[in-house]
C-alpha cells in the first residue's frame, strides 16, 4: 500500500523581534530576549538567541533594524553586526544616536545558509550605560 506524505523542501524565511529592552555594551555583545515572529514567518525557531535557518539558500538576505534609545544628552554611536554560526557576515557603519531620543539603526547583507544555521545580532555602543535597543516588532532580525 502506498501512502502519500507531504515533504517540506526548500527554504522558508524566518524572523524574530526583541522581547524586552537590551542595554548595548561597549564591546560587541549578543542581543538577547528575542521572540519568534511566527505570525509573519511561520515555522520560525530561535536557539541561543539566534534565528534558525529553515532550509538552505545561497545569497539569503540577512537584515536587522533596531530602534535605539539614547538616555544621555550627547550623541553616541551604535554599531550592529550579523553573524551566522558565530562568523561575522556583515557589520554596519556606526550610527549616531542623538541624545534624549530614539534612532533607527539598520544593516543588511547576504549570506549562504544551510538548514539549521544560526543567525545572531551583536551590538556595540561608544559609551557605557546610555544606549538601549527598544523591545517590540520595530527591533527585528530577518532571514529571507
Amino acid at each position: 500500500m502506498f501512502v502519500a506524505r507531504a515533504v517540506k523542501s526548500g527554504f522558508s524565511p524566518s524572523g524574530m523581534y526583541l522581547g524586552s529592552n537590551f542595554a548595548v555594551p561597549t564591546s560587541y555583545g549578543t542581543v538577547t530576549t528575542w521572540t519568534a515572529d511566527t505570525g509573519t514567518y511561520p515555522g520560525t525557531t530561535i536557539t541561543s538567541n539566534g534565528l534558525n535557518a529553515q532550509g538552505a539558500k545561497v545569497s539569503a538576505t540577512i537584515a536587522s533594524s533596531c530602534v535605539v534609545n539614547n538616555s544621555g544628552f550627547a550623541g553616541y554611536t551604535c554599531t550592529l553586526r550579523l553573524l551566522v554560526n558565530g562568523s561575522v557576515q556583515v557589520t554596519g557603519t556606526g550610527t549616531t544616536c542623538n541624545g534624549q531620543g530614539n534612532t533607527t539603526v539598520t544593516l543588511s547583507g547576504t549570506a549562504t545558509v544551510a538548514s539549521g544555521d544560526n543567525l545572531t545580532l551583536q551590538a556595540l555602543a561608544s559609551a557605557s550605560g546610555v544606549l538601549s535597543i527598544n523591545s517590540g516588532t520595530t527591533s527585528y532580525v530577518h532571514l529571507t
